[in-house]
């Protein structure tokens, strides 16, 4: 065929060369399929694994947000039983410092119960000051034997009488403290 200037071949006529030549273009091409092969399989090969990755940082972000919620719930329970734990300890604490008055009281309702008793009280000290109307000075008398037998049995201490009123009918009123012992 002859050739021009105009005209350009590109198909590549048969030349000879060797098969030295020959060996090595075959194995170059060989080795080139082979690297395009591996190129492309590992490639596949790291897309797969990222696509594993990745379905497996969703999965865990999904997770972690459904936790966080869960922590958030569970926020306000906290919350309220540390206060119910706090109040449970105050309140602990006020029945171990609290008093047992009602033996106290029980010991008052052996002299003076209404309605003989008209008023009663007790400051931080332990003082208890009751207020006592009678009908007869018999029953204040009565009312002060019961505490002096009180006092020598050691249930109270230190009584006094801060006033007493006999009144033109005979009514008598007495105000009496003493300290409680417990």
């Amino acid at each position: 065929m002859p050739t021009s200037l105009n005209t350009i071949n590109l198909i590549r006529t048969k030349t000879s060369s060797s098969p030295q030549l020959d060996a090595i273009e075959a194995s170059v091409r060989r080795s080139a399929y082979i690297g395009v092969a591996a190129f492309l399989c590992i490639g596949v090969i790291m897309a797969i694994v990222y696509y594993l990755f990745y379905f497996e940082n969703l999965k865990l972000q999904k997770e972690k947000t459904q936790l966080i919620d869960r922590i958030n719930a569970e926020k306000n329970k906290e919350g309220l039983l540390i206060a119910i734990k706090d109040r449970t300890r105050i309140v602990q604490k006020a029945m171990g410092s609290q008093k047992p008055w009602t033996k106290t009281l029980d010991l008052v309702a052996t002299f003076a119960s209404p309605p003989t008793l008209s008023s009663l009280s007790v400051d931080e000290q332990n003082k208890v000051v009751l207020g006592a109307k009678a009908g007869s000075l018999d029953e204040v008398l009565y009312m002060v034997n019961t505490i002096i037998v009180h006092t020598k049995e050691n249930r109270i201490k230190n009584p006094q009488l801060i006033s007493f009123q006999l009144g033109k009918n005979g009514e008598v009123e007495a105000t009496i403290s003493f300290f409680a012992l417990f």
